[in-house]
């Protein structure tokens, strides 16, 4: 007989090469639609993702990126009064990623912590201790899903260099006081503190987002945030606070900066239909003196656009949306008309702001697909919805 030659049934070697969906193991595995379906349904419950990353290979391999792809690392301290100890709780997927031990793949689903991070595309940042992402003196192997180390107060919790090579979104969320770290002192008190966030010193982002200012500050320029996150970032996007677009010193760190810039194309300011419109005359001669250094970046403006005063006559209020558009880049005219600019830099400036009415930016999937999440959206819509309503019914 001759090498390679088989004398078993032909029938034989057919069930040997049959379909492996046929075997006992496969046949007790769910339909991969159905796989899909669930997570889908779980993609913003990180807790049962977790779990579920668990079940089983076929779920691990499809959980995992959904598990890290956004990344939200809150930090919020709190005071435990009955154990006279700070707790540091964090969100999203579980914080054991930044440990100095590599290898420990049972708490990072299966994965080494730099697999896991570099999974992260959107990674989520708020306020937080100095001392969280600075101190590098010891190492954690560690940490409760839910509780990421108490510590006695002015302990602090050491993190090494984090690597986050694929992020694409920086999103920066409740910032307090124009900066991205606080010291905690004691209960109820803080101080600003100077100093880079070791988080950020390796992110390079296309896209960076600000969501929620408090106290009406921020800090582009500021030494909190490495300036190197800027060498890549092509959009910057506001999400606007309780404040109007521009009198909350969002644009002017800008004025007279040595923040390289040229690789920003556009900033997008967006005021969700929750907050009040009051754009105020301030807010145009803020985006006016802005426009004057940085002319090249393009400024759209979403907003529900509510009624203004007419321009010299604040008796007579502009009421229609597509109006108040007009009257404002009217506004906008009159000011650098006032600023002695000449006639071909200010056609050049206009032309780089764009007033877009909030419902038909969200109809336009490609201006928010790569910031935002359809969710977030779908809540805007209804808000929108419920003021029309409202509306029609008043």
């Amino acid at each position: 007989m001759s090498p390679g030659h088989s004398n078993e049934p032909a029938s034989t070697a057919d069930t040997k090469n049959e379909d492996s969906s046929s075997s006992p193991s496969n046949r007790r595995r769910l339909p991969l639609e159905l796989v899909h379906r669930i997570i889908h349904l779980l993609k913003n419950d990180k807790p049962n993702l977790s779990s579920l990353a668990r079940v089983s290979k076929q779920f691990h391999q499809i959980v995992i990126p959904h598990l890290w792809k956004h990344f939200d690392i809150d930090p919020q301290m709190r005071y435990a009064i009955f154990n006279g100890k700070y707790a540091a709780a964090a969100t999203g997927p579980l914080p054991y990623a930044f440990s100095e031990d590599n290898n420990n793949k049972h708490d990072c689903n299966g994965l080494s912590s730099q697999q896991s991070l570099n999974q992260i595309h959107y990674l989520s940042i708020s306020y937080h201790p100095y001392s969280w992402c600075t101190d590098t003196s010891g190492s954690v192997s560690k940490c409760d899903p839910e509780l990421f180390l108490d510590q006695e107060p002015g302990s602090s919790l050491p993190l090494k260099p984090v690597s986050l090579p694929n992020v694409e979104v920086l999103e920066f969320h409740s910032l307090r006081y124009g900066q991205l770290h606080h010291e905690l002192l004691w209960p109820g008190q803080q101080s600003r503190v100077h100093g880079e966030c070791r988080l950020l010193q390796a992110v390079k982002p296309r896209h960076i987002v600000v969501r929620r200012l408090l106290h009406e500050s921020f800090f582009f320029n500021d030494i909190n945030i490495p300036q190197s996150i800027w060498h890549h970032t092509q959009t910057l996007t506001i999400i606007n606070s309780p404040s109007s677009l521009f009198d909350c010193d969002i644009l002017k760190p800008f004025f007279g900066s040595q923040l390289d810039l040229s690789g920003l194309d556009s900033i997008v300011c967006i005021r969700p239909p929750f907050e009040p419109f009051n754009f105020a005359m301030l807010d145009v001669l803020s985006l006016c003196q802005f426009l004057d250094t940085h002319g090249s970046i393009h400024i759209t403006i979403v907003d529900t656009f509510g009624p203004i005063p007419r321009w010299g006559r604040q008796d007579q209020l502009v009421v229609e949306p597509e109006d108040v558009q007009a009257e404002l880049r009217k506004w906008l005219r009159r000011i650098m008309e006032d600023m002695s600019w000449k006639r071909d830099k200010i056609e050049a400036r206009l032309i780089n702001v764009e007033f877009v009415r909030l419902d038909k930016w969200m109809e336009q999937r490609s201006r928010w697909s790569d910031t935002f999440q359809e969710e977030e959206l779908e809540s805007w819509k209804g808000a929108l919805d419920n003021k029309k309503e409202e509306g029609e019914s008043g």
